[in-house]
């Protein structure tokens, strides 16, 4: 499905929802600036949304916030790309830097969790480590997009042969462990929530991603040039909203609240649920900054997958400026 800088917003609604994207629209703040916030799906991503709800968190910094949830990187991407999306504040950007490489006028703006809150799960007993999944098929999203693009990685720094191993696309995360779960595929990671309650997937933990691929960094956020240009302040005051609800997750006396905001979203497990709060209070992965290094390296896994053809200077790639002014707002 194309959405391409013609269509309309109510097409591209529709269109999206068509292909698994919902709206979702928090109580807004009245008044401010009306910015349009992008959310890859998955449980996390539906808990930050009704955590910044329910604390009503756009109000404290005067911005009228929609958000819109997309079920698929790429098309993220061109809503960002078309204008319908001005900010995606937490996803997956390695195609982000592809298109920018193409001629795509976006920048990454800010970092999210820059760790990643994944196993990779199986449930063949003859699976225990990533060599034992040369030859199988392992469940991933579409190539290029975020959990093919880090599996790939993974494999790559222990020395596994991935141009050997059949990647499926399955989908999300949550999609992945099910086909891990019935046999579908060999193999596929998923997120950390599923260490509470595995005895019902029949998996088991094959690999860490956080502890074995820490260079790695999991999400950014990102905008358009021409949005940033026409509604800088808007974004800022976004960003605040995510440094706010970021910094209360993983250093505030959270749990009580994430663990409502998880039932009112997505009505999982509280012990899941709980799994997920704890590994964020252990391991603090947001980070409204994004470290150079983690964008060349990004950059240069890229370009060992064939992805991309040139290695790009940060100023063409990013601009931090608005996430440190947002950083300036908190205290």
């Amino acid at each position: 499905m194309d959405y391409s800088n013609g269509l309309s917003r109510r097409g591209f609604l529709a269109a999206g929802a068509a292909a698994g994207a919902v709206l979702a629209t928090p109580a807004l703040a009245q008044g401010g600036t009306k910015v349009v916030i992008g959310m890859p799906g998955g449980t996390v991503a539906a808990t930050l949304i009704e955590m910044i709800r329910q604390r009503d968190i756009f109000a404290q910094f005067d911005i009228n916030g929609e958000f819109m949830v997309v079920n698929d990187g790429n098309k993220l991407t061109t809503g960002v790309m078309s204008g319908e999306i001005d900010l995606c504040p937490s996803s997956g950007f390695g195609q982000v830097l592809t298109a920018i490489e193409k001629g795509a006028s976006l920048k990454v703006v800010s970092g999210a969790s820059v760790l990643i809150p994944q196993a990779l799960f199986s449930a063949k007993e003859d699976v225990r480590t990533l060599k034992d999944l040369e030859g199988r098929a392992v469940g991933t999203g579409a190539p290029g997009a975020l959990l093919h693009n880090m599996t790939v990685a993974l494999m790559k720094k222990q020395g596994v042969d991935w141009t050997k191993v059949n990647f499926v696309n399955v989908g999300s995360s949550a999609q992945v462990i099910k086909a891990v779960s019935v046999g579908t595929v060999d193999a596929g990671p998923a997120q950390i929530d599923i260490y509470s309650n595995m005895e019902p997937f029949g998996v088991h933990v094959v690999s860490e991603f956080w502890k074995e691929l820490p260079e790695y960094p999991y999400q950014a956020g990102y905008s358009a040039d021409k949005t940033i240009a026409n509604k800088r302040e808007g974004l800022v005051g976004a960003l605040s909203v995510f440094g706010s609800i970021f910094d209360f997750l993983q250093n505030g006396d959270s749990l009580d609240a994430f663990l409502e905001a998880n039932v009112v979203a997505v009505n999982a497990d509280p012990a899941a649920a709980e799994a997920q709060w704890k590994w964020t209070q252990t391991f603090k992965p947001y980070d409204l900054l994004l470290e150079e290094d983690k964008i060349d390296y990004m950059q240069d896994l890229n370009l060992s997958l064939g992805i991309q053809k040139r290695k790009l200077d940060l100023p063409e790639l990013s601009d931090f400026s608005m996430a440190r002014e947002a950083l300036g707002r908190l205290g």
